[in-house]
């Protein structure tokens, strides 16, 4: 029993996405929650270092768009650490402004995020960089007035990034008051909207959330999908669907895992091969076999990960957060009864081109309570699948557009059929975050000694890691009986045909132009 847990190496479990991505994955110190946060070391420094008095004056120029600032005038700055979101400052600023003939002063808050020290955290950086620069305003473009982006406003973005590779003529650049030129000597800057100016907060469930947070992030994700669904239609020179990936890159990136997600992986895959020996076969697949599951997990579930977030060619891709492994990269705005009634997405680094199946996956199988995964997830797609159809009519509306009805551009079975296959994503990154919470070494013992040791005396831990464990394996096992696999893979038992889970053909033939060589 205790050999069949023995989780893989770190080459092995990760050698396909080796052969066909040799580039090292930078950085991988966030491990664990931080992982999935996106938190990561950066520089220190204040904002009177980081940042230039023009920066601070067009970034108040932006803010106040389109408010005539001919007389704005900074009269001061400070600002200090954020700790729940490390390398990340809050900028306050006086500043005054003629209005109605008079000179006054105001105060602004704003919040300054500074690039980290990491590779990896850099790389995440630059792609938030380019988010807010180029794709947001796009996004923004084709929203009604009466519409609430879902995604915080940028009012500076100093700094290289990616530049765009195709120009929609339909779509602009930028939008408001001109930004400085890049300083190559000055640090990278990203300076956004205070969310709690206007009342948003975190989530007090931290890592799940109850119902009603889940419909409130659901909601925010169906904007940025719906909206950017018209945004990738909307080029007459590109075959529909095809805009975004063709002029941002960055949204499709050769790793299908980012560092901080293979550095959870792994550890979590370690930390489940040493807790599997202390779980009872009955309480994870009652009646079956569980060595046979537990040796495909271990050779296919990275393979599987990469399937679910690349761009499926047959079915609908949109802008992507997945960064939603938890609550802490969302912020909500709560009724006079502290009800959420309005999500914000942040923490925008990780944001790629893929199927929205994968937000909602991570939403509704990886951050949500027990109670939601059990008896609210079918309540929960609905009320995105309301959504994403009120987004994309409305900004179809705006624009006369000639897109397919929102109906036929993601219907119920679609999105059924899409979670179906997405889902796997969702229970493993679950899995392995519960798996890494209580996993950190301590007293010399190692990271596998700590858990196990937490596991033995630690009743609610044994439970909810053997509860996840349980779930991984019942998801992946209908896998098991699938012949699309690689040629490599094909010793694994596969006795029945289920076509209920179809191979992405673009993975697939990744995997055969891999093998072949």
């Amino acid at each position: 029993m205790n050999q069949q847990w023995k989780a893989p190496s770190a080459a092995s479990s990760r050698s396909s996405s080796q052969r066909s991505n040799s580039s090292s994955t930078g950085d991988t110190q966030r491990t664990s929650a931080s992982a999935s946060s996106g938190k990561s070391q950066t520089s220190a420094g204040s904002a009177s270092e980081l940042l230039q008095p023009e920066d601070v004056h067009a970034a108040l120029k932006n803010m106040l768009f389109p408010r005539n600032c001919d007389t704005l005038c900074v009269l001061g700055q400070d600002s200090r650490s954020l700790a729940e979101y490390p390398g990340v400052l809050k900028l306050k600023v006086v500043y005054s402004l003629m209005v109605e003939q008079r000179v006054k002063q105001f105060k602004a808050s704003m919040v300054l995020k500074q690039q980290p020290r990491s590779v990896e955290g850099q790389r995440l950086f630059g792609r938030e960089l380019a988010f807010y620069r180029h794709v947001d305003p796009q996004l923004r473009h084709v929203m009604v007035q009466t519409m609430q982006s879902p995604v915080p406003r940028s009012y500076l973005t100093r700094g290289h990034c990616e530049v765009p590779k195709h120009r929609n003529p339909s779509m602009p650049f930028h939008k408001g008051a001109p930004e400085p030129g890049c300083d190559v000597s000055a640090p990278s800057v990203l300076i956004l909207q205070d969310l709690s100016v206007d009342g948003f907060r975190p989530a007090h469930q931290q890592p799940e959330m109850d119902y009603r947070h889940c419909s409130a992030a659901l909601r925010a994700l169906a904007v940025l999908h719906g909206s950017s669904a018209v945004v990738d239609r909307s080029d007459p020179k590109l075959k529909r669907g095809s805009y975004l990936k063709t002029a941002f890159p960055f949204l499709v990136p050769d790793r299908c895992m980012t560092a901080s997600q293979e550095s959870l992986y792994e550890r979590g895959m370690r930390m489940i091969g040493a807790l599997g020996p202390h779980m009872e076969p009955q309480h994870l697949l009652p009646g079956r076999d569980v060595s046979k599951v537990v040796r495909f997990l271990q050779r296919h579930l990275h393979r599987l990960i990469e399937d679910i977030l690349t761009p499926h060619p047959e079915q609908l891709n949109t802008l992507c957060h997945t960064n939603c492994m938890s609550a802490s990269n969302l912020q909500f705005i709560q009724d006079q009864r502290h009800r959420p009634v309005q999500c914000k997405l942040i923490g925008l680094g990780q944001v790629r081109y893929c199927r929205p199946a994968v937000d909602i996956a991570l939403i509704l199988f990886c951050a949500a309570d027990r109670e939601v995964r059990a008896s609210k997830v079918s309540l929960l797609v609905e009320v995105y699948r309301e959504e994403f159809n009120n987004t994309l009519e409305k900004c179809q509306r705006k624009h006369h557009s000639a897109l397919p009805t929102s109906v036929g551009l993601l219907s119920a079975s679609h999105l059924a059929e899409a979670l179906m296959e997405t889902k796997l994503l969702g229970v493993a990154m679950r899995a392995m975050i519960v798996a890494t919470e209580f996993g950190a070494a301590k007293k010399g013992l190692s990271d596998e000694e700590a858990a196990v040791r937490e596991f033995s005396k630690n009743k609610q831990y044994r439970s909810r890691a053997t509860e996840a464990v349980r779930d991984l394996m019942e998801t992946i096992e209908p896998y098991i009986g699938d012949c699309w696999l690689a040629s490599e893979h094909k010793q694994c038992p596969h006795h029945t045909h289920n076509n209920k889970f179809k191979p992405n053909p673009v993975l697939l033939a990744k995997t055969k132009h891999t093998t072949d060589n």
